[in-house]
């Protein structure tokens, strides 16, 4: 990939970035925020290969998509943790999982990345739940 469309991509997801730190809590829509995730989850060598529709139960949504990522679980960790950060928190870091929350205006907001094939590139399954706190 030529390296001025890398700077493009390091911008959108500075931008993103941005927009959701700026955002009013109570403008941010669940799904929406979801959306941003799903993106910012996603390093500029990886692809999502599957993303199924948002699912909602009792005042919750829940997100599931599949991706790839062209580097090791531990690079992608690191990578993760710090296009995430400071809006979110790390929670939990094991072999295979790397969990993300925030509070946001009364709601759990919850991101956990999965490493399910540990190949190259690395396979991974993200979940992302926003619920009543």
């Amino acid at each position: 990939m030529p390296s001025a469309m890398r700077g493009a991509r390091v911008v959108v997801v500075a931008l993103g970035l941005v927009q959701l730190a700026c955002a009013p809590a109570a403008k941010l829509d669940p799904v929406g925020l979801g959306e941003r995730l799903r993106e910012l989850s996603v390093p500029t060598d990886g692809a999502i290969l599957d993303a199924e529709a948002p699912s909602s139960t009792t005042g919750s949504i829940t997100m599931r998509w599949t991706l790839k990522a062209g580097m090791s679980w531990a690079q992608y960790q690191s990578w993760v943790t710090d296009h995430l950060r400071p809006e979110f928190d790390e929670v939990k870091r094991s072999a295979t999982k790397v969990s993300f929350s925030k509070l946001l205006a009364g709601d759990s907001v919850v991101l956990e990345l999965e490493l399910v094939s540990g190949g190259d590139p690395i396979g991974l399954r993200a979940t992302y739940v926003m619920a009543p706190d």
